[in-house]
């Protein structure tokens, strides 16, 4: 089929150069002789194709028959799924016969090769074939067999125990790839969903090892020199964790290496029962390692009321992370003694004030009490620190969708639009959009005055929630606006409200120095189809036939475009 359709632009190709032959023999003798260098490889190569069987496809026959399904191998192929013979080509069942007879070799390096290849196909011969060879002789054998498998997606069942083998192989090299391909043995789904902290029972197939021989290969693993191995395995505590032996875990507490006795310590507080926490996270909690003292305070909450006393002393830590997030944890217990603590932090002018913005969101949680404390900070706050007081007010200052609450109005918010903080504008105009009804025609017509686009565009989003009178006043200056993203917003929004005359406003915006706007228009017009509308594109046809926007609109309405008297020749004429 394919050979078919490169005749036919053959074909096609050789038409047009023979008309432009004659083109240029009527025109310029010089230029025709010029041409002939192309015209002559087209002609060979359109010869050299033609020359070549036509591939015609099968009779359109609902039911075709089986020797039809013969006769064209192709078509059978196709149908069936399997690989067309081509001379000269290897099918996919060739290539994997002849890689399964090559793992017979005694060479290695043929084994290692057949392993390789049969590695890149997912039929069911080669994968099982791949797996089988995990307990090659050779390491480069094994070595290839694992990384073939671990890039394949989910490894099967009956390979999983093999790899959990292979943690005790030998080779430093194929221990490292088996720890990191244990992560294959979960779905992306059961990855997702235990990442996010949710309780869900995931564990390895049934068919990978015996409990016994799982423990006792993992415990190995725990105490294993290379530090890489032991922090893929830590990794995956919240899946393999009921395999741990606690010993092996807790050893693994005092490693050299720091991202070791972080995992260690977020594996203990899974896998280890409630009463030895304790034992574990306050200790890490005094650690003289920063990263370790943030990674205890992040799991000090479950042992609330009892590790209150220590977060409150971790909130003035030296170290600003750690302060952070004793802090944080502090704000999520609500308890009213912890309040001035929390305000004293988001009050120091030491803490950068991203880090201080990242509790101020918290403070949702307590409602009511913070309201005047946020209300401050939204005023007289650095923009990081402003802009999360402003998203925590916008979520406090509506109880129930039914009104203001403790004196939160929405001209604070409106006064906040005038910020030269890209972020605390987004905030404001998030909690604006909340209270839409509540904005005033001042507020509206200093938003729609205002120097910023991105505040102006907000004035047309909220013009649904307005009164008629107000919206055709605000879109009346913003269709005029010299942003072409708010003229573009404020015809549709005038269309959909039907305000005022927004017929001849459309109208008019059909002259708009931007296509945009024109086509926005145009569009508005045209999905009336009303009287008025039909005659106000009528009469813009009419005074603009030859315009693009004038093409746009005939091929939406089907009407044909103006005649045009052909184009005299500029031809010179013949000597």
């Amino acid at each position: 089929m394919s050979i078919l359709v490169r005749f036919r632009s053959c074909r096609a190709t050789w038409s047009s150069l023979s008309q432009f032959w004659l083109r240029l023999r009527q025109s310029d003798f010089a230029v025709a002789a010029s041409c002939r260098v192309a015209l002559g490889v087209a002609c060979g190569f359109t010869s050299a194709v033609a020359a070549v069987p036509v591939v015609r496809p099968p009779p359109t026959d609902p039911a075709p028959s089986a020797s039809i399904l013969r006769s064209t191998p192709a078509i059978a192929a196709a149908r069936t799924g399997a690989e067309a013979p081509r001379p000269g080509h290897e099918t996919e069942a060739q290539t994997i016969a002849k890689c399964l007879k090559d793992l017979g070799s005694p060479d290695p390096e043929v084994r290692r090769r057949a392993v390789l290849i049969l590695g890149k196909y997912r039929a069911s011969a080669a994968r099982q074939a791949v797996a089988g060879r995990l307990e090659d002789k050779s390491a480069a054998v094994r070595q290839a067999a694992l990384v073939s498998l671990s890039e394949g997606g989910v490894l099967p069942p009956g390979v999983v125990g093999r790899i959990v083998r292979l943690l005790l192989d030998p080779d430093i090299h194929i221990r490292r790839i088996a720890s990191s391909a244990l992560r294959r043995c979960f779905s992306p789904r059961q990855l997702m969903i235990r990442s996010l902290g949710a309780p869900v029972s995931v564990s390895l197939p049934t068919e990978a090892l015996p409990p016994t021989d799982m423990k006792e290969i993992l415990s190995k693993t725990l105490r294993a020199p290379d530090p890489i191995i032991r922090k893929n395995l830590l990794a995956l505590s919240g899946y393999l964790g009921k395999y741990f032996d606690p010993v092996a875990l807790r050893m693994c507490l005092k490693d050299r290496d720091r991202e070791v006795r972080v995992l260690a310590l977020q594996a203990c507080a899974r896998v280890l029962p409630a009463k030895e926490l304790p034992s574990v996270l306050f200790p890490a909690a005094q650690s003289g390692d920063p990263e370790v003292r943030k990674a205890a305070v992040r799991l000090l909450p479950r042992l609330l009321p009892a590790s209150l006393d220590l977060l409150k002393k971790l909130a003035g830590d030296a170290d600003i992370g750690v302060r952070t997030e004793a802090v944080n944890a502090l704000a999520w217990t609500r308890n009213p003694a912890v309040f001035p603590l929390i305000q004293r932090f988001l009050e120091d002018d030491r803490v950068p004030a991203s880090e201080r913005a990242r509790v101020v969101t918290v403070l949702i949680v307590w409602p009511r009490t913070v309201i005047p404390f946020l209300t401050r900070l939204a005023e007289t706050a650095p923009p990081p620190l402003r802009a999360g007081a402003l998203r925590a007010l916008g979520v406090l200052g509506r109880k129930g969708g039914s009104g203001p609450v403790a004196g939160v109005s929405v001209r604070l918010f409106v006064e906040e639009l005038k910020s030269s903080s890209t972020e605390v504008r987004k905030a404001a105009a998030m909690a604006i959009l909340r209270r839409a009804g509540e904005l005033k025609e001042a507020d509206l017509a200093a938003m729609t005055r205002s120097r910023f686009v991105d505040v102006r565009l907000l004035a047309v989003q909220t013009i649904g929630r307005v009164p008629a009178d107000v919206a055709r006043e605000v879109l009346s200056d913003l269709i005029l606006d010299d942003d072409m993203g708010v003229r573009c917003r404020a015809v549709r929004e005038m269309a959909l409200r039907r305000v005022g005359d927004w017929q001849f406003v459309l109208a008019e915006s059909l002259r708009d120095p931007e296509a945009a706007v024109q086509k926005a228009a145009a569009d508005a017009l045209l999905a009336r189809r009303d009287p008025m509308s039909t005659k106000l594109l009528s009469d813009y046809l009419q005074k603009s036939p030859d315009s693009a926007l004038a093409e746009y609109i005939r091929a939406r309405l089907g009407t044909p475009g103006p005649r045009r008297r052909p184009a005299r020749s500029t031809r010179p004429a013949r000597p």
